[in-house]
Formats: C-alpha cells, structure tokens, sequence
C-alpha cells in the first residue's frame, strides 16, 4: 500500500533533487515588470504585448485615451489579474470586459494628468512600486519553484483514492423523530393516536419527557448507523427498528435505557462510497498542500545559504531600542536578566532623553549594575561621582557615597596586586 504519506515523501524526494533551482533563476531572470527597483515609473520601456491566443478578438482595439490604445486583450488580462472572481471566458467575459473599460479609462485619465504634472516621480510612487514589484515576483517565483512542482500527477491521486477507500467512505445514516416516555402502555396509547392520525409533532411537544427534542416537534439529531453491531447512535434497539422500517412508518414502542420510545424513520441513506471524481480536488488539494510545505522549507533553506543570508539582531534590537519612548526603555531595562542590556538601556535614557525623570535613578543604575552585575569598577565609580555632582540631595545619594566607599577600596586593592605583580 502506497498510502498519501508514502507519496507526499516521494513527491517532497524528487522536487528535493530536481533541478528547481534553474527553474527560480530563469523565473526570475525572464519577468517582463513595468518598473525596477533602481528604475521609477517614467522610464524608457518595453510595450507589453497583453494579446491572448486563447481569448478571440484580444488584438482588437477597443479604446483610446491621448493617442495611445486600450486593446481587450488589455482589459481581459486585467480582468484575469485583478478581478479573478468574474467570468473569465465566453459571452460573461465579453460583459465584464465591457465595465472593466470605464474603469481602465478612468486610470488612463489620472495616469496621464500625474505623468504630466511629475507626480510620477515621487520618490514614494518609486518605494511602492519596488515594493509591490517583490511582492509580486515572489509570489511568481513560489507558484514555478513550489507549487507547481508539488501538484500530484492524475495517476498519483488515484493511487491515494484507491489506498483510503474507508476514508471517502460514508457510513449509513438515519433521520429520525422520537417521543419518549415512561411505559410501555403509554408508548401504544400514542402509537395508536399516531396510527389515527394525528400530527407527529404535535404528540411529541405534548407527551415526550424527552424536552429538548420535544421542543422541535420530536425531531433528532442525524444519527449513524453502525451495520457491524446494529447500532443507531450508539443504541442497539434503535438500530434493530430502523433496518425493519420504511420511511414515514411508525414504530411499535421500543424500549432503552432511557425509557420507552415511539419513533418514526424520516429517511435512511446506506453506505455510500463517495466517487473519485467527487473527492477528485479534495485530495489534490490536501497533497498539494502537504507536499507544497515541504517543498517550500526545502527551496527557502537552500536559497539562504546560496544567498548567505545573515540576520544581524543585535542590530535589529538596537533599531527596537530606539523606537521606545524613557518609560519603554526604563520599564525594560528592569525586566532584562543580561546586565550588558541593562546598561545600554539606561545609557540610552542618559543620552537620548536628558530631561527625563528617569534620569537621575537611570544614572544611579548605570553604577550599579556596572558594580554589582558587571564587575567593572571604573565605570561604576564614574557614574556614581557623576550622579552625586548633578544631584546631592537626591534620597539615592547616601547610597551612591556608600558604593564609591567601597569601589575606591576594590580600586586600591586591584591597584596594590597590579604593581606587586609588576614588581
């Protein structure tokens, strides 16, 4: 048995040692864009042929706006691109095309207006337009390096059909109504007024002890139907009744566990093997889905390493940094364990906001931490002789004297061993 794990591993094998990355490079190499990343919008280039060989009629022009034509090849392209949810062919098309003109002309309009007053060379148009130009181009080089190669053949979706037969399998089921009651004899005397005519529904609201389905008119919930031990939602006697009715028939009282039940069979279907062609796209979807993943992790992990992709975090938490206001970086440098964070955090108070009421308090914990989690006594004692210059009233001075107190000690000690050392 193949199995679909069996063939998404082959599949994600073959993608993995086929030649996909010539496929990316050409890809990339061959788009036709209206606009580069070191080009702007108002560059010398290329007419695009939008002429379609599948559409009749897509070379026919069907508008001008200042000269220049609007074919409908033009405007069915559009329409592909950037209105998939219309028609996309026969006589609908040609109606879509035909609406999709008032707004092309619209564009055409404002286009021309902003190339000739020069709002086509905003350096912002520029930015979006690069912008939009990768967006695009990766979404083009995924569909040709990934997901087309991990579409399953036709053979390969049968042979997943074939192997999960029980999977597309639907067990039989049963609509059904009930009244529930106490004893048997009740469960006749309603069976007989049933038989005589009266309303099923209208029974069950008055007689059924059974509330919550009595509130419906007696009405179940759709229940299986397990032909191995004759169970009807995971009840035996139910089973046993329903295999023996037709539909709209009555039956006789049925005792459970629950009590004594009048029930009538609303519908039965059997088993039913749903057909290849109705789960046909269900499984090409899920393997496509699967092998795609896969596929995708594979091209990505080869790409950084034959672009030498090099993320530079420290960096990238210096930028974070930065964007904080003096509460943010003095919240943070709180919370963070590293000392050597904490102090960049604090010297980025001292620096950036020297007016802040953190200020002071910031600059006491740059000689603390400096003294106590990073060991460097200079610093520490700078930043203490500098706090106490600019605030000797402030409550934290007496803890500042006590600290250069013992700093200047650790200092002559350190002293005393480096100059017996040289000696």
């Amino acid at each position: 048995m193949i199995g679909e794990d069996g063939l998404r591993r082959r599949w994600v094998r073959a993608a993995a040692t086929s030649a996909w990355f010539g496929i990316l490079l050409a890809c990339i190499s061959s788009a036709v864009w209206m606009v580069g990343c070191s080009g702007g919008p108002q560059d010398e280039i290329e007419p695009l042929d939008f002429s379609s060989p599948d559409i009749p009629g897509s070379d026919l022009v069907v508008a001008e706006v200042a000269g220049e034509p609007i074919s409908a090849g033009y405007l069915q392209t559009k329409v592909r691109i950037q209105y998939p949810e219309m028609p996309q062919s026969g006589s609908d098309l040609g109606l879509q095309v035909r609406e999709v003109l008032k707004r092309v002309i619209v564009e055409k309009c404002f286009n021309k207006l902003a190339e000739e007053r020069g709002w086509d060379s905003d350096p912002e148009l520029k930015r979006v337009m690069a912008l939009s130009r990768a967006h695009f181009l990766t979404n083009v080089a995924v569909s040709n390096a990934v997901t087309k190669r991990a579409t399953p053949s036709e053979e390969e979706i049968r042979a997943v059909y074939d192997e999960n037969l029980s999977g597309y399998t639907i067990e039989p089921q049963a609509w059904w109504h009930q009244i529930l009651l106490d004893s048997q004899s009740e469960a006749q005397s309603i069976r007989e007024r049933l038989l005589a005519g009266e309303r099923f529904e209208d029974l069950a609201k008055e007689c059924s002890k059974d509330r919550a389905s009595a509130d419906q008119g007696g009405k179940m919930p759709t229940m299986v139907y397990y032909p191995s031990t004759g169970e009807l939602g995971k009840i035996p006697e139910l089973g046993r009744a329903v295999q023996e009715m037709e539909k709209g028939e009555i039956s006789e009282p049925i005792q459970t566990e629950q009590g004594w039940r009048i029930i009538r069979l609303d519908a039965f279907r059997e088993r039913k093997l749903r057909s290849f062609e109705e789960v046909h796209d269900q499984i090409a979807s899920r393997m496509t889905q699967r092998v795609g993943s896969e596929l995708y992790d594979i091209v990505l992990d080869s790409l950084k390493q034959t672009y030498k992709v090099v993320t530079f975090d420290e960096v990238l938490d210096q930028f974070y940094y930065l964007q904080m206001d003096d509460e943010e970086l003095f919240a943070a440098a709180k919370r963070k364990t590293d000392p050597e964070i904490k102090l960049e955090l604090y010297e980025q108070i001292l620096e950036r906001f020297p007016e802040s009421k953190h200020y002071p308090e910031a600059l006491f914990m740059v000689g603390f931490v400096s003294a106590e989690e990073a060991a460097d006594t200079l610093r520490a004692l700078d930043a203490f002789q500098h706090f106490l210059s600019e605030y000797p009233q402030h409550e934290m001075a007496t803890s500042a004297k006590m600290m250069i107190r013992d700093l200047q000690g650790e200092k002559t000690i350190l002293e005393d061993v480096r100059s017996s050392g040289q000696e």
